[in-house]
C-alpha cells in the first residue's frame, strides 16, 4: 500500500503515471480537523478525502455518514481521466474527438475511475450515485458527447437498493448507448449467516493482472432490476419507526429530495418513485403516506403531522417557483417512458422531469399518416362535421393541442347542436386521450359562482376545462370568468382567487376549453375578445341514428387511441398554436359565426350595417361620432336602420356601437389593412376618434368578392403540407348502401321511348284556335331524361307507355303501425269503413267548368282506374270538343304559372341539411305564430290502423313551416289542444298550401279528430300531394313509392324507418322518437323543392296532350 494506505501500489503506479497521486493533509471542518487526501480534479480546487479515522470521527460530530469534503460554492464535481493523460485541467478538442471516438466508461468514486484508466479506458468519476445531474452538466459543459459512454460501472448495491437504483435512473436515460456492468458477490450469504449486500466498487475488483476488465462482470437489465426492486417495497414494510428523532431525520432526508412545499396554499409536492410522479397532497393526506410507509405504530397522528411541518421547512419553495417547475411542457409522459422534445426520443421517467401525470397509454413508434392510424377515430370525427376538412382538421388539432398540453392556445372550443349529435362523445374522447386528473368538467353556475375558481388553487394544475351543457342562457359572470381564463398569460398566470375558508391563493391555468349546448346561449351575451377573437365554433347538426349505435370501446379502439397520442410527438406545438390563433379567419369559420348569431341582436344589425353601408377606403378616416355628426359612422347607421322592420331594430348604444363596431369590420374582412381606431384633432383643437381605411355610405351593397374568399384561404395553405394535416378526400363520411335502382340524376333507361296519343281514330288536318294548320300526329321519339325529340329515330308500332293509372297508394311505413293482436286491412277497406259523413274532396265532373284541373300537379286525390274511363268517354275526336280541350288547356297552364310564380314569390328558404328540434304541444300563441310566419306547411301523422274503425286512434300530428324551418307536434297525450281552430284558420287562407305524402289518410285522421269539421271545399287548390306528384311525373316508377324510396332516389337522404312498427300509445315520446316524427316531415321539404326544380316544367309531358 502506499500514499499513507489510500492506493494499493498498483494503483500507486498508475498515479504516478497520470500524474495525480493523492496528497496526503489536514481540513478543518466546523472548527474541528481532519486528517486524509487531497484529490487532484480537472480544475483549480481539490476535494479532501477523509480517512477512516476521520469519518468514524465526522459521523459521530454530525451524525452523518460523510467521505469527501469540499468548499461550500465548489461542489463535488465529476473528475475526467483520459488513458495517457491522466487528469487534464483543459479539455481542448483533441481530448474530445478522443473521447468520442473511443468511448467512455462512467463508474462511481475517485479510486474507481482511477483503476478503469489504468487498465487503458477514459473514465468519468461520479461523486455518489445521485451525481446524475452534475455529470450531465459537466458534459455539455465539455461538449462531450453522452452517446460516447459505452459502459456505466456503478457499485454492487444497484442491485438490492432502491435508492441507489433511482439514483442511477436519469443517468441511464441521458446515456442511452451504455451497457451497465456489475461485480456481482460471490456469496449470497456471508460468513455470519446473513445476507451479503456487498458494496463492491471497481477499484475493489480492478487488478493489475487483468487483460479484460468485463471478464468477472456481469450485464444487468437495469429495468428489470429496478422493476423488482420497486415490487419488492410495495409488498414488503419498511423498517418501522419508534422514535420522534429517528423519524425526523428520515424525513428530512427524503424531503430534502422529494419534496416541495407551498406555505399559501398549504400543499405539498412530494415524489412517488412506484408511479414515476409528483403527488400533490394536503398535511392530512401526507400524514397518512407516512404513517403507512414508516409503519408508525407508537407516535401519535397529531406528532407526526408536527414532524412533518418541522421536517418540509427545508423544502419551502414560492408559488411560482413550484408552477413553473410543475408545469414543465419539455416532457410528455407515458406509462412506459417519457418523451423527450429536446431530444426528439423517448427516455426513462425520471424525478427531474417533474411530471404530475403520465398519459394513460404506453408509447409506440409510429409510422404513416394519421388517417392510417386511427381511421375509425377520424371517421366518426369527419362524420359529426358532414366531412369539412377545414372543420375536421380545427377539432384534431385541438385533440393535439390537449395531448401536448400546448400552453395559452388563447381560443375556446364551443359545439352547438342538437341533442344525439356526439358532442359529449367527442368530449369524452378527448377525456379519455388524457390523464384524468388533468380534465376539469364543471358546470356554467358553479364556474362563475363567488368561489368558482378555488379549485384551480388547489391541487394539480388543469389543463382542460368541459362544459358538458351550458344551456339557453349564460350571464355576464359566467361571460368574464371565461374571458379571463380564455385571455392571455397576462390575466391567468399566478392570478389570486378567493378560497372558501382559507386564505386567498394563486392559480394558474394556461390550457384548453371546450363547451357545448343544444342552443345558443352566446346570441345575446356577445363580448368582445370572446366571439369576436377567440370563440372557435363548430356545429354539430348530424344526429346519430338508433342503428348507428355503438359503444365506445368499438367506435374508438384502444390501439387508434394509443396510436393517436403517440403521433402527437411528432407534431410541431408552434404550428399547431398558430393555426388555431388564426382558424377563425378561414371563410367557411366564419360563415358558421355569422349563421349561428343570425339572431343576435345588435350584432346583427351591425353585421348587417357593415354589409351594406360600408367599403374599404385605405386613403380615408371616418369619426364614430353620434346622432347629430352629420355623415359619422353613428349618424348613419341610426338613419339606416330607421327604414327596417320594427321586429329587426334594436336600439344600440353609442358605447356599444363603437365597442363592436372595428372588432366586426376586422373579423369580416382580415384582409383590410390599416383598419384601425385613430384620433384626429379637429379645427377646434379636439381630438375625436374614428376608423381609418373604410368609407361609409346608405344604400351600399357589398358585393361578394370570390379572389377576397381565395385569399383569406392563403394563411392555410402552408398547414396542409405539415406531417398532422387530414385531407378530407381520404375520410368519407359513412353512407349507407342505397338501392340500386337508378337515382334521378341518372338515365332510367339507355333507350328513346315512342310517345305517341292514346286516342284511338287518327285526327284529319284541321286549324287549330291558334290559326296554325297542323298535320296529323306521328308518333314521336322522345328521351325520357331531357323531354327532348330525337331526330333520325324509324318510325315505332303504337306502343303505349308502362303507365298504370290507378296504382294504389302505397302505405307508408308509419302507418303501418300495430296494436296487440289487430290485423291490418288494405287502403281501399280502410277508405270505404270511414263514415261517408267525413267529407272528402272530389275533382269536379268533366262537364263543369275548370273540369279538366284534374291534371293540376296541385290535386288532392288520385282518380281511380274506373274514374278515369268515365271521364273520359266523350267523343273526343270532333274539332269542337280539340277547341274545348286547348282552351281549357291554356286556362290550365295559365292558372298553373300564376301558382308557380306565387309560391316562387313565397321567398321559401332551401330545406335545411339537418331536421329541426321540435316544439312538442305548443301553447296558442306559439302555434298562432308558427302558422302566421308559414304559408306552406307540411303534414303528417302517425296512428294504429286496426280493422275496427271504433279502435282506430290518432297519435301525433306533425306539422313542419317551410319558410321558418321549424316543426311543431301536437300529441294524443295533450289530446291535440289548441290545434284545431288555429289550423283551420290557416288553412282557410288563399295563399296556404298543404304539402303531404300520401296526404289522403292524413287529412281523414285529422277531420276524425274536429269537433265542427268543415266542407271539402276548403282544401280545394290547398292541397298537394307529393306521391302523387312523383309518380305522375315519373310514370309510378315501378310501384316503388313509398316515402323512403322517395327520398333515396330523388335526393339521395336515407330515411331511418327503425319505429315504423312501433306501438305510439306504448312508449314515451323520447328524443329519438320526435327525430323520427320531424323527419318525416322535414323530408318533404327536400322532395317539394326537388319537384320545383325538376318536376314543375316536365309534369305536361306525359299526358296525351302532344308537343304541349
Amino acid at each position: 500500500m502506499s500514499s499513507e494506505n489510500m492506493l494499493s501500489d498498483w494503483l500507486y503506479s498508475v498515479a504516478e503515471k497520470l500524474d495525480c497521486v493523492p496528497k496526503p493533509g489536514n481540513y478543518t471542518f466546523h472548527n474541528v480537523e481532519y486528517t486524509g487526501w487531497f484529490l487532484k480534479t480537472n480544475g483549480h480546487e481539490r476535494v479532501f478525502c477523509l480517512d477512516t479515522v476521520s469519518r468514524e470521527k465526522i459521523t459521530a460530530n454530525t451524525g452523518d455518514n460523510i467521505k469527501y469534503l469540499h468548499k461550500k460554492d465548489s461542489g463535488a464535481q465529476p473528475v475526467l481521466f483520459v488513458n495517457g493523460l491522466g487528469i487534464p485541467s483543459i479539455i481542448n478538442e483533441n481530448i474530445r474527438e478522443k473521447i468520442n471516438s473511443e468511448g467512455l466508461v462512467l463508474c462511481e468514486g475517485w479510486k474507481g475511475a482511477l483503476a478503469v484508466c489504468g487498465m487503458g479506458r477514459h473514465c468519468l468519476a461520479m461523486n455518489g450515485c445521485y451525481s446524475s445531474k452534475s455529470v450531465a452538466a459537466f458534459l455539455k459543459e465539455k461538449k462531450i458527447n453522452p452517446n460516447a459512454v459505452q459502459l456505466i460501472l456503478p457499485d454492487t448495491d444497484i442491485l438490492w437498493n432502491l435508492k441507489v437504483n433511482t439514483g442511477y435512473l436519469h443517468l441511464v436515460s441521458l446515456c442511452p448507448q451504455a451497457s451497465m456492468y456489475v461485480y456481482p458477490p460471490k456469496n449470497i450469504v456471508n460468513d455470519d449467516g446473513k445476507l451479503n449486500f456487498s458494496k463492491a466498487s471497481p477499484d475493489d475488483w480492478i487488478t493489475d493482472d487483468m487483460v479484460d476488465i468485463l471478464k468477472p462482470l456481469k450485464q444487468i437489465d437495469f429495468y428489470g432490476v429496478r422493476e423488482q426492486l420497486i415490487h419488492q417495497k410495495k409488498n414488503w414494510f419498511p423498517q418501522e419507526v419508534d422514535s420522534d428523532s429517528q423519524l425526523q431525520k428520515s424525513l428530512l432526508e427524503q424531503f430534502e429530495r422529494n419534496l416541495f412545499f407551498v406555505p399559501n396554499t398549504a400543499l405539498y409536492y412530494i415524489y412517488n418513485d412506484l408511479k414515476g410522479i409528483w403527488d400533490c397532497v394536503t398535511l392530512e393526506m401526507l400524514t397518512f403516506i407516512i404513517v403507512k410507509d414508516y409503519g408508525i405504530k407508537n407516535i401519535s397522528f397529531t406528532k407526526v403531522q408536527q414532524i412533518i411541518k418541522m421536517a418540509a421547512t427545508v423544502s419551502i419553495v414560492e408559488p411560482q417557483f413550484a408552477l413553473q417547475l410543475f408545469c414543465n411542457t419539455s416532457f410528455l409522459g407515458f406509462t412506459n417512458g417519457t418523451w423527450d422534445f429536446e431530444q426528439k426520443k423517448l427516455v426513462l421517467t425520471v424525478r427531474d422531469q417533474f411530471h404530475l401525470s403520465l398519459l394513460p397509454y404506453s408509447y409506440q413508434k409510429v409510422s404513416g399518416p394519421i388517417k392510417s392510424l386511427a381511421p375509425n377515430i377520424l371517421k366518426w370525427i369527419s362524420e359529426r362535421v358532414s366531412g369539412s376538412e377545414i372543420q375536421l382538421n380545427t377539432l384534431w388539432a385541438i385533440m393535439l393541442a390537449c395531448i401536448l398540453q400546448i400552453e395559452y392556445p388563447e381560443r375556446f372550443l364551443f359545439l352547438p347542436g342538437h341533442s344525439n349529435t356526439g358532442k359529449s362523445t367527442f368530449f369524452q374522447l378527448l377525456t379519455c386521450l388524457l390523464p384524468p386528473d388533468l380534465i376539469y368538467a364543471v358546470s356554467p353556475e358553479a364556474f362563475s359562482s363567488d368561489f368558482g375558481l378555488e379549485d384551480f388553487a388547489d391541487g394539480k394544475p388543469k389543463r382542460v376545462i368541459i362544459f358538458h351543457d351550458i344551456g339557453g342562457n349564460v350571464n355576464e359572470s359566467f361571460i368574464n370568468m371565461l374571458r379571463t381564463m380564455v385571455s392571455s398569460t397576462g390575466e391567468t398566470t399566478y392570478k389570486r382567487v378567493r378560497r372558501k375558508n382559507k386564505q386567498n391563493a394563486t392559480m394558474y391555468f394556461s390550457g384548453f376549453i371546450c363547451a357545448a349546448s343544444n342552443k345558443s346561449p352566446f346570441t345575446q351575451v356577445q363580448s368582445e375578445g370572446i366571439i369576436d377573437r377567440r370563440l372557435i365554433l363548430i356545429p354539430f347538426n348530424n344526429r346519430v341514428k338508433p342503428q348507428q349505435i355503438k359503444s365506445f370501446e368499438e367506435m374508438f379502439p384502444h390501439q387508434e387511441l394509443e396510436n393517436i397520442v403517440s403521433f402527437a410527438t411528432q407534431v410541431n406545438k408552434t404550428e399547431i398554436r398558430e393555426f388555431l390563433l388564426i382558424v377563425a379567419q378561414h371563410p367557411e369559420m366564419q360563415q358558421l359565426i355569422e349563421e349561428h348569431y343570425v339572431d343576435s341582436g345588435a350584432t346583427t344589425l351591425l353585421d348587417m350595417f357593415i354589409n351594406q353601408c360600408i367599403i374599404y377606403d385605405p386613403k380615408n378616416w371616418v369619426p364614430y361620432g353620434d346622432a347629430q355628426l352629420e355623415y359619422s359612422l353613428f349618424f348613419t347607421f341610426t338613419n339606416w336602420f330607421k327604414d327596417l322592420a320594427t321586429d329587426l331594430v334594436n336600439n344600440v348604444r353609442l358605447n356599444e356601437f363603437k365597442q363592436q363596431l372595428l372588432p366586426l369590420i376586422q373579423s369580416k374582412h382580415p384582409h383590410w389593412d390599416g383598419v384601425v381606431d385613430k384620433r384626429r384633432l379637429t379645427s377646434d383643437g379636439r381630438k375625436i376618434r374614428g376608423i381609418s381605411g373604410i368609407q361609409c355610405m346608405i344604400n351600399y351593397k357589398t358585393q361578394q368578392s370570390f379572389e377576397e374568399q381565395s385569399a383569406n384561404t392563403a394563411p392555410f395553405e402552408k398547414y396542409k403540407i405539415t406531417n398532422w394535416w387530414i385531407s378530407a378526400e381520404h375520410i368519407e363520411p359513412e353512407v349507407e348502401p342505397t338501392s340500386s335502382e337508378p337515382t334521378i340524376s341518372e338515365p332510367i333507361s339507355s333507350e328513346p321511348i315512342s310517345v305517341e296519343p292514346t286516342i284511338s281514330e287518327p285526327i284529319s288536318s284541321e286549324t287549330t284556335s291558334l290559326g296554325i294548320e297542323e298535320p296529323n300526329p306521328e308518333p314521336i321519339s322522345v328521351d325520357i331524361v331531357t323531354q327532348e325529340p330525337i331526330i333520325g329515330v324509324q318510325d315505332t308500332p303504337n306502343i303505349e307507355p308502362e303507365v298504370k293509372p290507378g296504382n294504389s297508394i302505397e302505405f307508408e311505413a308509419d302507418i303501418d303501425t300495430l296494436e296487440p293482436n289487430i290485423d291490418l286491412i288494405s287502403e281501399e277497406e280502410y277508405l270505404s269503413e270511414v263514415s261517408p259523413e267525413i267529407p272528402v274532396a272530389r275533382c269536379p265532373p268533366l262537364s263543369e267548368q275548370q273540369s279538366v284541373a284534374e291534371a293540376d300537379i296541385l290535386s288532392l286525390e288520385e282518380p281511380s282506374e274506373s274514374a278515369n274511363i268515365e271521364n273520359l268517354a266523350i267523343p273526343i275526336n270532333t274539332v269542337a270538343h280539340r277547341h274545348y280541350l286547348e282552351k281549357e288547356l291554356q286556362t290550365i297552364l295559365e292558372d298553373d304559372r300564376k301558382k308557380a310564380e306565387g309560391i316562387a314569390q313565397r321567398s321559401i328558404p332551401p330545406a335545411p341539411q339537418n331536421s329541426p328540434q321540435p316544439l312538442i304541444n305548443p301553447s296558442e300563441l306559439e302555434f298562432q305564430q308558427f302558422c302566421d310566419q308559414n304559408t306552406i306547411l307540411a303534414l303528417d301523422t302517425e296512428f294504429s290502423i286496426s280493422k275496427h274503425l271504433a279502435i282506430r286512434r290518432l297519435a301525433y300530428i306533425q306539422l313542419y313551416g317551410l319558410q321558418t324551418c321549424t316543426a311543431v307536434i301536437f300529441a294524443y297525450q295533450n289530446k291535440f289542444a289548441n290545434f284545431s281552430e288555429t289550423f283551420l284558420t290557416w288553412l282557410e287562407k288563399p295563399t296556404s298550401l298543404l304539402l303531404g305524402f300520401s296526404i289522403l289518410t292524413d287529412l281523414i285522421n285529422i277531420w276524425c279528430v274536429l269537433e265542427d269539421p268543415p266542407t271539402s271545399q276548403i282544401l280545394l287548390n290547398k292541397v298537394c300531394d307529393l306521391q302523387l306528384v312523383l309518380k305522375f311525373t315519373h310514370n309510378g316508377y315501378k310501384n316503388s313509392n313509398s316515402l323512403a324510396d322517395w327520398a333515396r332516389r330523388s335526393v339521395n337522404i336515407q330515411l331511418d324507418k327503425s319505429f315504423q312498427k312501433t306501438n305510439w300509445f306504448q312508449v314515451p315520446l323520447t328524443e329519438p322518437i320526435q327525430l323520427y316524427l320531424v323527419t318525416d316531415v322535414w323530408i318533404l321539404h327536400h322532395l317539394f323543392q326537388y319537384s320545383l326544380a325538376f318536376c314543375s316544367s316536365q309534369h305536361y309531358k306525359n299526358t296525351f296532350f302532344q308537343n304541349q
